[in-house]
């Protein structure tokens, strides 16, 4: 992952963290006390909380995964014998291919 990838994924992250977590904070202290007042006095108290979060993502990601095998386990020939039994023995090929991809995960 680029440099420039992991900076969005960052600033995004933040912004979900962000906008989780502030609502908590602006109505942690929303109490209004009036105490103290007399005869005839005027009192009024006002709240008033705002509050906006606007969170935008947008990932793009284009994979290309080629894979040619080819397996030899060698030229073995029993061509032109004369005499007797011909046993010709060889090893056995194997491949093992594991492609993994993984994009867009803003976690």
């Amino acid at each position: 992952m680029n440099i420039k990838k992991k900076i969005a994924a960052a600033i995004v992250s933040g912004s979900v963290i962000g906008a989780v977590l502030l609502p908590a904070a602006a109505l942690a202290d929303t109490g209004c006390e009036i105490s103290g007042n007399g005869a005839f006095s005027h009192n009024s108290c006002r709240i008033t909380v705002r509050h906006s979060k606007r969170i935008r993502q947008s990932n793009s990601s284009s994979i290309t995964n080629r894979v040619k095998i080819w397996i030899s386990t060698g030229g073995n020939d029993a061509n032109g014998n004369t005499g007797g039994s011909v046993e010709v023995n060889s090893g056995d090929g194997t491949a093992d291919v594991t492609i993994t991809n993984e994009v867009n995960q803003n976690n």
